[in-house]
């Protein structure tokens, strides 16, 4: 049974049991009280009939007479006709008895029929009565009084039903107005009960419906302010913030599963996209022997544009770049942009044929060179751009997604090493070269953790010749290759994270070497030594920290140390290096511009630096004499490094004829083969001594 049947039939029950118990207690109470007060009606014309007589007695008495016979007859006749003259309802049921209480002398009309009945009753019962004024028996009530002058006695017999014929009245009247009351009560609770069930069924059906999932369901027909009323606007109220929640829990799913999956500038599908799907077609590449290709694109020089025209342009040539692919491909395709400049294309259904389907993943790769070379519109400006392309077909032994997205990105470099602006395929030849990183990754790994390099040194010198600072320069020296070149092992460094390791631990071997020179007798002309940073190694946080640190352990004085920093470490990093720069230029460190004049940032940043030389590249040093454009690139070099006030520092000089150049056009400072190689530290101390004692 539900709760609501329950509550209407435990509802009906509550009333019936109320009503019958107060109607019980009611006919009782009375009951009780018409029974007193009938006895007391009873009782008074008793009492009055008593005095009539005395006062007969009296008046016999008064006169003698109360022995006469004759009078004693008279006076019941008069005491008969008081009787009869004073009808009521209790004297119809009298009785007189003689003198002796034994004979009946006058019945009441209701008596007359039970006149034998009650005087074999009285007979038999007069002494027990006797005393007793009122005393029920069998289905009569009798009252008795005594008027002991006479020995006469009145007594009164009455049946119980004419004593209670008023409470049956009274009965009657309460059953009637009880049932008319019962079924009031019992309609009523019928109406509240069906009100109720339908204010609750609603409820019951609202909430049916939000378990189902309709969030749009609510009460409409909400009126009064009873709590039923109360308790639907709450629900609907709850309803609204539940749909709410769940509309904006729905809403930022759906956002992060954009996120998750797609790339929020382009729209394009992002590399956690681009890897679940390329799974999924290299095992249906596997099942129907079919062919698939994945393009590795790169915009090339992208930097450039961001720097020189900011990062808003840089964004919208991404978007168009990228609409661009999305409407070359198709449907079957995908393109997606893994990050920065690159974007990634796959290529499916290809012919089974390797040959076939490296032509046409080479013609869709050339489609996508001519369509994103052209002309770029961005807020009023025109900009051009190319891009550079690596494919690798699948699927083949061994190569997972992961893999084959490596061996697209070597393939990409492999077309930026080209010249850019063009296509290369995975081929052996570059599984090789990866391999080999692979190994020189591993090999130096090992190296640094057992510290097996070393460093070298290389002079750089005045107008007089004198040794005024060096260059740091790492070796490596393998157990079974030889030595590796830095041009080799360092981009290996920088790709594996290793690059914090190795520069870590080669400022640390120079600081050390260091503080052996400066133990010893240096000349005056001796300034400083310069390590080079990469910029992974100046964009970590605790930079800093950990040079004034070193410098504190090797007890340095700053100024004897000089980090060499390229052009390109301050694209993109700009505000972040310039904050370090001048941190550490506070502690006396100096700064110079590597490679200068081989990068492409702009040259805004020397006025806004705190840089202290420019080292001259030795590409432009190669060609003096011989290029005009190199000779007027040193010169112009020179001029605006002495018109900002910075030293200028010429590498690779290796001829009396570049010497020449450079003393005309007011160079003074030279680092090259002309001079000296690198050398080891200890070499290096003996030139610097030797140096010292030929220039005293």
């Amino acid at each position: 049974m539900k709760l609501l049947a329950r509550l209407s039939l435990f509802t009906l029950i509550i009333v019936l049991v109320t009503a019958l118990t107060t109607t019980f207690f009611s006919i009782n109470t009375i009951r009780g009280i018409i029974y007193d007060l009938n006895s007391q009606l009873i009782q008074k014309d008793m009492d009055n009939l008593q005095s009539f007589i005395e006062g007969e007695y009296f008046a016999l008495q008064k006169h003698g007479l109360e022995n006469v016979n004759t009078y004693y007859q008279k006076v019941l006749s008069r005491i008969k006709r008081e009787i009869n003259s004073n009808y009521t309802d209790n004297f119809k049921n009298i009785i007189v008895l003689d003198k002796n209480a034994r004979q009946i002398l006058f019945v009441g009309p209701d008596n007359k029929k039970l006149q034998g009945e009650n005087a074999s009753i009285i007979h038999m019962n007069t002494v027990n009565i006797h005393p007793v004024k009122i005393r029920e028996q069998g289905e009569y009530v009798y009252f008795y009084k005594k008027i002991p002058q006479w020995k006469l006695g009145l007594f009164i017999v009455v049946n119980k039903k004419a004593m209670y014929s008023r409470l049956n009245d009274y009965i009657d009247t309460i059953m009637a107005g009880l049932i008319i009351i019962i079924f009031m009560a019992l309609f009523a609770g019928f109406l509240f009960s069906r009100y109720l069930v339908a204010q609750v069924q609603e409820i019951l059906n609202q909430i049916t419906e939000i378990k189902s999932g309709n969030l749009t369901a609510r009460i409409k027909n909400i009126s009064g302010r009873d709590e039923i009323s109360e308790i639907k606007k709450g629900l609907n109220t709850m309803t609204d913030i539940i749909a709410e929640k769940i509309n904006n829990q729905k809403l930022a799913e759906m956002k992060a599963q954009q996120l998750s999956l797609f790339d929020p500038l382009t729209n394009l599908p992002n590399r956690r996209m681009l890897m679940e799907r390329l799974e999924e077609e290299i095992a249906r590449n596997y099942r129907h022997k079919i062919t698939g290709a994945l393009l590795f694109i790169d915009l090339d020089d992208f930097k450039t544009v961001n720097d020189t025209c900011g990062h808003r342009v840089g964004d919208l040539l991404l978007q168009e770049a990228a609409k661009r692919l999305d409407s070359l491909i198709r449907k079957e395709d995908l393109a997606c942009r893994l990050g920065g400049d690159e974007f990634v294309v796959v290529l499916s259904d290809l012919s089974p044929d390797q040959m076939t389907a490296s032509a046409q993943a080479n013609t869709t790769a050339s489609k996508i060179l001519e369509i994103l070379s052209q002309p770029y519109m961005l807020e009023g400006q025109q900009h051009q751009i190319s891009c550079s392309i690596g494919i690798v077909l699948f699927p083949e032994e061994s190569r997972d997604s992961h893999d084959l997205v490596k061996y697209a990105d070597i393939a990409m470099y492999q077309a930026k090493n080209s010249g850019k602006n063009t296509i290369k395929q995975f081929s052996n030849y570059m599984q090789n070269i990866l391999e080999h990183r692979l190994y020189l990754q591993n090999e130096l790994r090992t190296a640094i953790k057992h510290k097996a390099l070393s460093i070298y040194l290389q002079p750089q010198y005045n107008t007089q010749g004198q040794i005024i600072s060096a260059e740091t320069l790492v070796r490596w020296k393998h157990p079974e290759k030889g030595f590796i070149s830095p041009a080799e092992f360092i981009p290996v460094a920088e790709e594996s994270g290793q690059i914090h390791a190795l520069g870590k631990i080669v400022m640390s071997l120079v600081l050390e070497r260091l503080q052996e020179i400066l133990a010893g007798e240096v000349p005056e002309s001796f300034r400083r030594v310069a390590i080079n940073v990469s910029p992974w190694e100046f964009s970590r946080k605790d930079f800093v920290d950990e040079v004034k640190n070193l410098l504190d352990k090797y007890q340095i004085p700053a100024d004897f140390l000089e980090l060499e920093i390229t052009e390109q470490t301050l694209v993109g990093n700009f505000s972040l290096f310039a904050e370090k720069m001048k941190q550490m230029q506070k502690m006396g460190i100096h700064f110079s511009i590597d490679d200068f004049g081989t990068g492409y940032s702009s040259l805004s940043y020397l006025k806004l630096l705190p840089v202290n030389m420019l080292k001259i590249d030795r590409s432009f040093i190669r060609d003096i004499g011989i290029d005009k454009n190199d000779d007027a690139i040193v010169r112009t070099i020179i001029m605006m490094a002495r018109n900002l006030g910075l030293e200028v520092i010429a590498e690779g000089v290796e001829n009396k004829k570049q010497m020449d150049f450079l003393l005309a056009n007011d160079c003074h400072l030279f680092q090259g083969y002309y001079f000296s190689k690198p050398v080891a530290v200890d070499e290096f101390i003996k030139q610097l001594m030797d140096n010292n004692k030929n220039n005293d």
